[in-house]
């Protein structure tokens, strides 16, 4: 076997400057977005009850469960492939996926138009609870075109065009709250849906200014591509499924059991973690489409560079964990607003929580990566049934502790078992 030349160590250093700059923007791109939703919980947090602010969570983690399934089956299927297609064919591939995520819409709106028919015959207490979700569909339609355009700017490696398009997202939410502010009115739910649905809009008007993809494509050419998406989207599908169950089903057992108050303590204590949530999506986005186009050139070397990335996000994810429960004290006061018992121990538990989130991503990512979505998506079945029963039964005995520690066994039982499959996969 012929052996591979070393590259030049002047040739590495510049392709790391080259790396530099895009890491740079991804990184500031997720921090303004990932930091605009901190400050924005922190805001609600704030200014709302806890039973507000639990609705508020709900209604979110409905609008991330549909972005999820639009990830799973258009945009984790485009950044995986489209590196691998020929550049003639890249845009036209793209524009087909676009048809797919528009399609994908539609349908939701037309899901969320029926139900709404729907709501006048319901008892008060339900109706009151599910009057956001006309707008939570909105919302969450709007949040997957914004992902889509995103994506489709760091994979044409024109990370500028992304953070445009979410720093006008998030001035036109600032702009909208801060309105409503001096107008003497108090955020609601709805009012801050109906602003990420505006914000996500206006930024896909910039985004599709930047970089327009023709959307007339014939039947034939669309439908082999969604074919195509679908066939491993499917199993992505049901690994986001199975995701949001093990990750929100915390919500909606507490608001069960303890009402929207109970799943709001436990979310306040979440944004103690959140300022670190920005650096994984920040650091993927940039990290994907290279590594993809490693998969069929150099396959091994992308397996060394994923488990490399992903001890280096798990050893941060601790020293964080660790400053901030040092500086717990000083912290709580300045984002929660008031005295709220029991905080502290919730806070331990998400940092805990959030060590195995972010060791166990850097293991489903190589199987994306790998094109191994049936298998991420079978791993993560008992993960989530372990995930609903404990949750269930903490719960009940332990309040919103017991919901995080059920949490918390979840993510262990799927860390242990994607890096259990990982271990024992052939090598590529």
């Amino acid at each position: 076997m012929a052996s591979v030349a070393p590259v030049p160590r002047h040739a590495q250093r510049l392709a790391l400057r080259r790396l530099g700059g895009p890491l740079l923007l991804s990184l500031g791109n997720q921090a303004l977005t990932s930091g605009s939703n901190f400050l924005l919980g922190v805001y609600l947090a704030r200014s709302m009850t806890l039973g507000q602010f639990g609705l508020y969570g709900a209604c979110y983690a409905l609008c991330m469960l549909y972005v999820g399934v639009g990830n799973a089956l258009v945009l984790t299927q485009m950044n995986v492939t489209l590196p691998g297609r020929a550049p003639a064919e890249r845009a036209p591939y793209a524009a087909r996926m676009l048809c797919a995520v528009l399609l994908l819409g539609a349908l939701m709106l037309l899901l969320a138009g029926a139900a709404a028919l729907a709501l006048p015959w319901l008892p008060a207490g339900p109706r009151a609870l599910l009057a956001p979700l006309p707008l939570v569909a909105l919302a969450a339609a709007l949040f997957l075109a914004a992902e889509f355009f995103s994506a489709h700017a760091y994979l044409l490696q024109r990370e500028r065009l992304a953070l445009a398009l979410n720093a006008v997202a998030v001035l036109v939410v600032a702009g909208g709250l801060a309105l409503r502010a001096r107008a003497g009115l108090a955020p609601s739910t709805e009012a801050v849906l109906a602003l990420y649905a505006l914000g996500n809009a206006a930024g896909c008007a910039l985004a599709y200014a930047g970089a327009p993809l023709a959307l007339r494509h014939s039947r034939t050419a669309l439908a082999a591509e969604f074919g195509a998406a679908w066939r491993h989207g499917r199993w992505a599908l049901g690994g986001v499924g199975v995701t949001w169950l093990q990750t929100q089903s915390y919500t909606y057992v507490l608001a069960a059991v303890l009402g929207p108050s109970g799943a709001g303590l436990a979310n306040l204590a979440r944004l103690f973690v959140a300022p670190f949530s920005f650096l994984v999506p920040a650091v993927q986005k940039i990290a994907i489409p290279r590594l993809a186009a490693l998969r069929t050139q150099a396959p091994q070397r992308m397996r060394s560079l994923s488990l490399l990335l992903s001890a280096t996000l798990a050893g941060l994810a601790l020293l964080y964990s660790a400053l901030l429960l040092a500086c717990f004290d000083l912290v709580a006061p300045l984002l929660a607003g008031r005295s709220m018992p029991g905080l502290a121990p919730l806070a331990a538990l998400w940092c805990a929580i959030l060590l195995f989130q972010v060791a166990r991503s850097g293991g489903a990512l190589l199987l994306q990566l790998q094109h191994r979505f049936r298998a991420l998506t079978l791993l993560g079945v008992p993960s989530a049934a372990v995930t609903l029963l404990a949750t269930a039964l903490l719960t009940a005995l332990c309040g919103q502790q017991g919901a995080l520690l059920g949490l918390l066994a979840g993510e262990i039982t799927l860390f242990i078992l994607i890096w259990k499959e990982l271990r024992h996969a052939p090598p590529p």
